[in-house]
C-alpha cells in the first residue's frame, strides 16, 4: 500500500460520480462562464463525503437540485427563495462550496474587482443592485413555474 491515493471513486457509485460531476460543471459555469478544472470537480466530488450538509440531506431538496441542473435554470437566481431561518437549504451548501473552492484554488481572478474612481465605482453599485433585483424576480418566477422546495 505504498502509493495508495483516495479518491472520490471510494465512496461513490459511477452514476452518484456522474451526477456531481454535472452539477459541479453547471454550478460552476453560473459563477464563472467556464468548465471547472478536473481538480475542481475532484475536490467538489469528495467534499460531498466529508461535509455533512452535503451527505445529509432532505430528497426534496435533492429533487429540486436536479431539476435544476436537468432543466438548466439559475440556481443563482433561485436560491436566495430557498432559505429558511431553520435550515440551510442543500443548494445553497453546493453552491456555497463552489464559490469556497473557487476562492481557495487561487484561479479565479473574478474574486477581485477594482472600479477606479468614484462615479465608476458608485455607477457599477447602482448597476449591481438593478441587477441583483431583477435576478430575484427572475429567480422567484422560476421557483413558482417549477414548484421548486
Amino acid at each position: 500500500m505504498a502509493d495508495a491515493k483516495i479518491t472520490s471513486e471510494h465512496f461513490f457509485s459511477e452514476s452518484r460520480q456522474k451526477e456531481l460531476r454535472s452539477e459541479c460543471c453547471y454550478f460552476h459555469g453560473l459563477f464563472f462562464d467556464r468548465l471547472p478544472s478536473e481538480v475542481f470537480i475532484e475536490s467538489y466530488i469528495k467534499a460531498h463525503q466529508y461535509l455533512s450538509d452535503l451527505h445529509e440531506f432532505d430528497k426534496l431538496q435533492a429533487q429540486s437540485i436536479n431539476t435544476i441542473v436537468i432543466k438548466r435554470l439559475n440556481a443563482l437566481h433561485i436560491e436566495p427563495w430557498l432559505r429558511s431561518s431553520t435550515k440551510k437549504h442543500l443548494l445553497s451548501s453546493k453552491l456555497l462550496l463552489i464559490a469556497s473552492l473557487a476562492e481557495c484554488d487561487g484561479k479565479h481572478g473574478e474574486f477581485i474587482r477594482k472600479s477606479d474612481g468614484f462615479w465608476r465605482g458608485y455607477t457599477s453599485l447602482i448597476f449591481a443592485g438593478t441587477l441583483g433585483i431583477i435576478k430575484l424576480i427572475h429567480g422567484l418566477i422560476l421557483v413558482k413555474i417549477y414548484g421548486i422546495v
